[in-house]
């Protein structure tokens, strides 16, 4: 008995030992498992850190940036704000240099046209100026007012000693003189005063004397008073020097007259000396017994010759100057418009950059909030893997002191069942007899011994699967444990992530309320632009109109300047007249002279104009009338060769015209037919039937003719393709497009969905006709239907694996 007691507990402790091993070794196994779980979740954790740390740098430069950008928007804004106050005043400078321009030019051209028509001029020289009426072979460089470039300041004086000379005609010769006094006698065109300014008239000298009076500047002499002593008419001509030696010598009393403040100065010194006074009022005393004198506001009223050709000068450097004013505001303009046009592209610009760069930016945050909660969901694994592989290696050194208990316990056993087998085999022997003695109750106590082994032996096979059981069931719950740990894990991050979307949901909420107030301001603001725009629109109407007006008056004002011109260039004209001819003022002259009774002023008017008329009829002589003749006679063939020429061109136009519409209608009946032919044959194959064909609308005029396309599928009556339901519609589409393809091949076809409202019947019929034309067209069609995909060699297809990121996805089936 104690010999199967240590054998059976040897026994049971070598399995204890056994099972302890396997345990040991499932431990380390997973402690392995643990070990590479936690160097995973590290890596994953690391990986996450550094993703989140750039994430986060990224974060901090793109708010760096927007704020940046936002300064710079500020900035823009300010920017525009002073560009459009720039643009209104350079508009406003811009509108008053034009108006001012306007003015001058308007003020300029009426005394220009004054000036060539010599308005200021007596009729005898305005018949010896103009262009028509002018002497053969007269030669003038201009007048003595053209010449003379005199200081507003001594206008008046040199007017009123000068008087009616500054009329005179400056001539090269005296033959040039001659002539035209010669002429005006003829004509009777009246009186008039010449110059001869040359001896000969060669063109170097009429040149010269010209060039000189025109870039003779305008003397600017200053004066006091009493400086006034040695100052002669001469010195302020601002005429050449040859000219001034002429007045000289032709007019030495006036032009060598002096000047005297006053007339009672004048005067006294005319007396005192002999010689010639003027005053700056244009009084003058001759020998002190000859005064011409009177009031200066006639002379002002006159607007005498020199103040006439000053004003003209002034007016043509001012416009000058303005019109390069205008230039330089009109550049200033412009360039403020297209910088306020860089700024406000600037603006819309920085507004974009700022929107995309906000939605980045909370792309990043949102992705940075994501990758802290992977990060913190990873650190909990870790902690949980960590206390796993804590609690495993436990267990193993637990479950190693156990076997090496179990396997010492074991040795013991074995010796104590050796021992007791050398016990057993001494008392053997003794026994033998005993046993032979016993051996009928041996037997029956063997029966019984066997029956009991063999419950023992169920016995510990039951307490061994009892045992492996508990190591699983402690096995099993470790495990439940631990996925307890990872399921209040996930369920922590299930509510954060809860959390994490009431967040966003809210922040969504603010952000479209906000949006929504921003569309309200933006309405809002809308609505007084468009006002502050139509406003403006009626302003700028209501300136045009006024700019119109202001235009119409001041052509009207030009219209009255220049008849009052011409009126006070007439009475100055008849008061000279009446002052040099009859040696008394035109006043006198009209109190002293009355119309007789019997006078008939209108009789006399008609008489004059019949005169007049009769004059005129005459006209000058035309020396060059036989060479216009000639002219126009050979301009007369050749503008008849040239329409000839163009007649010629439109007839053969209009020949090639008719050859091309012969061959376009010729060209269009050909493929008209074989497409039509084409269009019935495929409308059969993919209908499985029918009959399709086109009609011309009007038959007479192919090249204008509409086209009429008439159908009729099985079953169906013949009715316009309009009728027809989608289905079959999309089929005699392509019928007709196939039908034309058959005419004349593509290399390349682009279908778009086209197979997307047929059934499955006509998607077949489809795809079988497509691959039949596949071998001389490549068709590239657009499709959703998976039959059409399947007889199609290569698919593209474009996928978004990202959001806001596509990618394209082919396959080729070979």
């Amino acid at each position: 008995a104690e010999l199967l007691t240590h054998t059976a507990v040897a026994e049971r402790l070598r399995e204890i030992a056994r099972q302890l091993e396997g345990t040991k070794e499932r431990l380390v196994v997973q402690s392995e498992g643990l070990a590479r779980e936690g160097e995973r979740a590290a890596a994953q954790h690391a990986e996450r850190k550094t993703e989140a740390e750039r994430f986060g740098h990224e974060i901090t430069t793109a708010r760096e940036h927007i704020a940046r950008l936002n300064a710079e928007r500020e900035t823009a804004v300010d920017a525009v704000i002073k560009g459009h106050e720039a643009v209104s005043d350079t508009d406003a400078e811009l509108t008053r240099v034009r108006d001012e321009c306007s003015r001058t030019l308007h003020r300029l051209e009426s005394l220009k046209e004054l000036d060539e028509r010599r308005a200021y001029y007596s009729s005898a020289v305005q018949l010896l100026l103009s262009q028509t009426e002018t002497p053969r072979d007269f030669h003038y460089i201009g007048t003595l007012a053209d010449a003379l470039k005199v200081d507003a300041k001594w206008e008046r004086a040199v007017e009123g000693v000068l008087g009616s000379s500054l009329q005179s005609i400056v001539v090269p010769t005296p033959d040039d003189a001659a002539r035209a006094a010669h002429w005006l006698r003829e004509n009777n065109g009246g009186r008039a005063s010449f110059l001869v300014a040359g001896l000969h008239g060669a063109s170097d000298e009429i040149e010269t004397v010209s060039r000189q009076m025109e870039e003779r500047p305008a003397l600017s002499l200053t004066y006091a008073s009493e400086d006034l002593e040695g100052l002669r008419i001469s010195d302020l001509l601002g005429a050449p020097r040859e000219l001034v030696s002429i007045l000289q010598r032709t007019m030495p009393q006036r032009v060598g007259a002096r000047i005297a403040g006053n007339l009672d100065d004048a005067i006294t010194r005319s007396l005192a000396t002999g010689e010639v006074y003027v005053t700056l009022n244009g009084d003058w005393v001759a020998g002190g017994q000859f005064v011409s004198a009177g009031d200066a506001r006639a002379v002002e009223e006159g607007a005498g010759l020199l103040a006439f050709k000053r004003e003209l000068r002034e007016l043509e450097a001012r416009s000058k100057g303005l019109r390069s004013e205008r230039s330089s505001a009109e550049q200033a303009a412009k360039l403020a418009r297209t910088r306020l046009e860089g700024l406000e592209d600037a603006v819309v610009y920085l507004n974009e950059a700022i929107g995309r760069e906000e939605r980045e930016a909370m792309t990043r945050e949102l992705t940075a909030t994501g990758l802290a909660q992977e990060i913190e969901r990873t650190e909990r694994h870790m902690r949980v893997v960590a206390k796993d592989a804590e609690r495993v290696e436990d267990e193993r050194h637990e479950v190693e002191q156990r076997r090496l208990t179990a396997l010492s316990e074991a040795e013991a056993a074995e010796a104590a069942r050796l021992a007791s087998g050398e016990t057993v085999i001494k008392a053997s022997a003794s026994l033998a007899e005993a046993r032979r003695e016993a051996e009928l109750e041996s037997e029956g106590l063997a029966v019984q011994r066997a029956t009991a082994a063999a419950a023992a032996e169920r016995r510990r096979a039951s307490a061994t699967e009892l045992r492996r059981m508990e190591g699983e069931y402690a096995d099993l719950a470790a495990r439940v444990e631990r996925h307890r740990f990872e399921v209040i894990e996930l369920t922590t991050n299930i509510e954060e992530l809860r959390q994490s979307i009431a967040g966003l949901e809210q922040r969504a909420n603010r952000v479209s309320e906000e949006r929504a107030h921003e569309e309200q301001e933006i309405t809002t603001l809308s609505g007084r632009l468009e006002a502050a725009r139509q406003q403006a629109d009626a302003l700028s109407a209501e300136l045009s109109d006024l700019n119109r007006r202001v235009a119409e008056i001041r052509d009207s004002r030009g219209g009255f300047e220049v008849q009052r011109a011409e009126a006070q260039a007439r009475l100055t004209f008849v008061r000279e007249n009446c002052a040099a001819e009859l040696n008394q003022s035109l006043e006198e002259l009209a109190r002293e002279l009355s119309p007789a009774e019997e006078f008939n002023l209108d009789a006399g008017h008609a008489r004059v104009e019949e005169l007049r008329s009769r004059i005129e009829g005459f006209g000058a002589v035309n020396m060059m009338a036989l060479e216009e003749l000639s002219e126009s006679e050979e301009r007369l063939l050749f503008l008849t060769a040239q329409r000839q020429d163009i007649v010629d061109g439109i007839s053969s136009t209009e020949e090639a015209l008719r050859e091309i519409k012969k061959r376009s209608r010729e060209r269009f009946r050909h493929a008209f037919e074989q497409i039509n032919k084409n269009f019935g044959e495929l409308f059969k194959e993919l209908f499985g039937g029918g009959r399709g064909e086109m009609s011309l609308i009007e038959a007479d005029d192919l090249l204008e003719s509409g086209i009429d396309v008439i159908a009729q599928p099985p079953g169906k009556r013949l009715q316009n393709v309009l009728l027809l339901s989608g289905g079959e519609k999309a089929m005699a589409a392509l019928a007709l497009v196939l039908g034309i393809f058959h005419y004349r091949p593509s290399p390349f076809c682009l279908l778009d969905e086209v197979d997307a409202p047929l059934d499955e019947a006509n998607v077949g019929r489809f795809t079988d006709k497509v691959a039949q034309m596949s071998a001389n067209t490549q068709f590239i069609v657009i499709t959703h239907n998976k039959k059409t995909m399947e007889m199609a060699p290569a698919l593209y297809g474009v996928t978004m694996e990202e959001v806001g990121v596509s990618k394209l996805v082919s396959v080729r089936f070979e």
